[in-house]
C-alpha cells in the first residue's frame, strides 16, 4: 500500500512567486492597459481562472497583439526571434525569468542584459551567420572592450 504524506505548508517556487508578484503589480498599476502572459505563468486552473477575471489572457508565442500591450514572458523565457516579434508589434514585455541554482550549475551567469545584448552583437557579427553558438571566452570579455569592438 502507498502512502501519500501532505505538507503542511506549501506554495510556488522562488521564479514562480515572483512572476506572479510582478503580474499582479503591473495589473495594478495599469488598470487600463491590456495585459496578457506569453504562456501561463502557472499550470492552474484556479490561478487561470483568477487571471482570466482580472482581464489577464494567457497567448501563445504567436499571438498578434496591439501595441501598448503589457505581456510577461514566463519564467521558461521566450527564443529571441519571439522577443523580436513581439518587440516589432510594439509589445511591452516584462521578463519573468529568474537565475536558479540549477541554471548557474551549468554555467549560466547573471549579467545586465543590456550587456548580455552587446556580447550577442559581438558573437554574431564574428560569425557572420544568424544565431550561431557563441564561445564562452567571448562571454568573459571586458564589457568596455565588447563596446569598442562594436563601434
Amino acid at each position: 500500500m502507498t502512502t501519500i504524506i501532505m505538507a503542511e505548508q506549501y506554495g510556488f517556487c522562488r521564479g514562480v512567486s515572483r512572476a506572479v508578484n510582478l503580474l499582479h503589480e503591473v495589473a495594478q498599476k495599469n488598470p487600463n492597459r491590456k495585459i496578457v502572459t506569453i504562456g501561463a505563468l502557472i499550470h492552474n486552473s484556479d490561478f487561470l481562472k483568477e487571471m482570466k477575471k482580472l482581464g489577464i489572457e494567457v497567448v501563445d508565442e504567436k499571438a498578434q497583439l496591439m501595441p501598448k500591450t503589457i505581456a510577461l514572458i514566463r519564467t521558461h523565457g521566450l527564443p529571441p526571434d519571439r522577443v523580436a516579434f513581439f518587440q516589432k508589434q510594439g509589445v511591452e514585455l516584462i521578463d519573468c525569468q529568474i537565475e536558479t541554482p540549477h541554471l548557474i550549475s551549468l554555467g549560466a551567469q547573471i549579467m545586465m542584459q543590456d550587456d548580455f545584448l552587446e556580447f550577442l552583437k559581438i558573437g554574431l557579427k564574428k560569425s557572420g551567420k544568424k544565431g550561431d553558438f557563441i564561445e564562452p571566452s567571448v562571454w568573459k570579455r571586458d564589457i568596455m572592450s565588447a563596446k569598442e569592438f562594436l563601434q
